[in-house]
């Protein structure tokens, strides 16, 4: 596993000039954030953000963690949602949402790398006296399970392990064969190899995305219910993830959790909520119940207003306060914290 390092000073310093400028994997530039801050994990560059809590009732401590095909900026509606439960976390993943990939230095995107490079950020940028509430989404979620499972000092000081449509084992695919054939075959093996990365970013850009996205409307059946400029902003959106997510990561991460990644034999003594979708149109949701039932000690079943796996229009914070279950809302008001973070 990778072992994880402080950031010298001076190195901070140059990494803050560069990111100043825009540098980030395919030359994306980011809009200035006065929450968002360097992050370095094994001379990886990337970012973090730290959003305080709304006010001193909320004693939460969120670390959120987003899967594949997203960024800091794409969680602002769910942090300020959970800002009115406390302070919130979310940092760049290796490969991710403007962070250099873990090939860089020579390391595989595996479980075990991101799991150590969620410790490293936690240990490094949060209090140790702060009890934590992790929050994996889709992907993220094999994260969590992960970091828990072989951090124990992280373990300890969790309260609640989230999971947010999360999934443990490629058993939990239920999708259409042609939709797997597409995701796993042509998108995961074709892009995780240097070679096929180096041709989809040949391909993978902008005005190219938003081409496809606007061609494939007819068949898409939430985002043709979106109307002219509403698609047009989400095609664009969905084009910059596309650019700013590394080729080969998202092809690895993707065919490993597709065949190999099944953490079903992990026991873990955390709380934890599973979050999922009735009518998911990727994973059988029941199965993924179950399975985490066996997993956690303490696991509580909850369900999102969503009629798939994913939404496409979450945009504001009430938006993601209309999809959350009523249940949930009373478990984030309270908390093992005796404060709340504020400034």
């Amino acid at each position: 596993m990778t072992t994880s390092t402080a950031t010298p000073p001076a190195k901070s310093h140059r990494i803050k000039r560069r990111l100043k400028r825009g540098h980030r994997p395919n030359a994306f530039r980011f809009a200035d954030n006065p929450h968002i801050k360097p992050y370095i994990f094994n001379d990886l560059q990337g970012r973090y953000g730290h959003w305080p809590a709304r006010d001193a009732t909320a004693t939460r401590t969120f670390v959120v963690v987003y899967g594949q095909h997203a960024s800091i900026e794409r969680l602002i509606p769910i942090v300020e949602a959970l800002r009115e439960f406390g302070d919130v976390y979310v940092a760049d993943n290796p490969g991710f949402g403007g962070m250099e990939a873990a090939y860089k230095v020579g390391n595989y995107p595996d479980l075990p790398f991101y799991a150590a490079h969620l410790n490293h950020f936690i240990t490094e940028h949060i209090p140790a006296d702060r009890q934590l509430t992790l929050l994996g989404i889709s992907f993220g979620f094999q994260m969590i399970t992960e970091l828990v499972a072989n951090y124990p000092a992280v373990a300890a000081r969790t309260e609640t392990a989230i999971s947010f449509v999360g999934f443990v084992n490629p058993g939990d695919f239920d999708a259409p064969p042609l939709y797997t054939f597409i995701l796993l075959k042509v998108l995961a093996n074709g892009s995780r190899t240097r070679l096929g990365a180096g041709l989809f970013k040949l391909v993978v850009h902008e005005p190219v995305i938003v081409g496809i996205y606007r061609a494939t409307k007819p068949i898409q059946a939430k985002f043709k219910t979106l109307s002219g400029p509403e698609a047009k902003r989400y095609a664009r959106e969905q084009a910059r993830l596309w650019v700013i997510n590394d080729h080969r990561t998202h092809g690895a991460t993707a065919w490993d959790f597709f065949k190999k990644n099944d953490l079903t034999m992990y026991r873990s003594n955390v709380p934890a909520i599973h979050i999922g979708v009735p009518n998911d149109h990727i994973f059988d949701n029941t199965k993924v119940a179950e399975e985490l039932k066996a997993m956690y000690k303490e696991i509580t079943i909850m369900e999102l207003n969503l009629p798939n796996h994913a939404p496409l229009d979450i945009d504001t914070p009430e938006q993601v306060r209309a999809i959350l279950p009523p249940a949930l809302l009373p478990v984030l008001s309270t908390s093992r914290n005796d404060g709340a973070v504020t400034s």
